[in-house]
Order: structure tokens, then sequence, then C-alpha cells
């Protein structure tokens, strides 16, 4: 069973990202701010980590990804975005470099995900 770390502020997608990974067997935690994610990811060993790239609380996702490497926490992450500009993704993409297992993905609805199972 794959142990997976959710930081994401908003409810209903937190619940959907939930819902999917409990769904296919993943044992999930979940912090709703970058600060929260951050103690967690590093008191707690995760197969995984989502991180949604805006978060509240003044640890938005790209800065808890860096405290996260400089703390020596190499567990691989999953970014969300919503942000489609794409300096904003290339951003984001930057950070990779450091981890080749950490990815970007580009959000979509998750109505149109379902249309197309």
């Amino acid at each position: 069973m794959l142990n997976v770390l959710v930081v994401e502020d908003d409810e209903q997608t937190l619940a959907e990202i939930v819902e999917a990974l409990t769904d296919h067997g993943c044992r999930v935690e979940t912090a709703s701010t970058g600060r929260d994610g951050l103690m967690f990811a590093v008191a707690n060993s995760y197969d995984a980590i989502v991180l949604d790239r805006m978060l509240p609380g003044g640890l938005e996702g790209l800065g808890m990804l860096s405290a996260l490497r400089s703390a020596g926490v190499l567990t691989p992450v999953l970014i969300l975005s919503a942000l489609s500009a794409v300096d904003e993704r290339v951003r984001g993409l930057a950070r990779r470099r450091r981890r080749l297992s950490d990815q970007a993905v580009r959000v979509h609805r998750t109505d149109r995900c379902r249309s197309m199972r």
C-alpha cells in the first residue's frame, strides 16, 4: 500500500484526489497549507506527495518543495497547478531539475476527465 501525502487547500479538489487515491488502494494523509504539509513531510515517510502549486499560509507549493529538498526529503512530488501561463509552468519545471521524479501537471476539470473514461 502506497503512503501518499496530499497538500491541497481546495476542499472539493482535495476530496476528489483522496477518493481517487484511496480507490486505488493508497493510504492518504492530507494538509491544507504549505507549512502543515512541510511538517508532515519532514516528520513522516511517504511514497509520494501530491502538492498544490498555490497554497495559503505564507508557504506556497514551490516554496514547500524547496524546503523539502533543503531538508533532504527526496520523496517524489507531483505538482498540481491551475496556473496556465507558460512562465508559471516553466518556473515549476525549473525546480524539477533537482529531482527527476518531481512532476508538474496541468489540472483539468474533473468532469472532463470522467467523461473520457
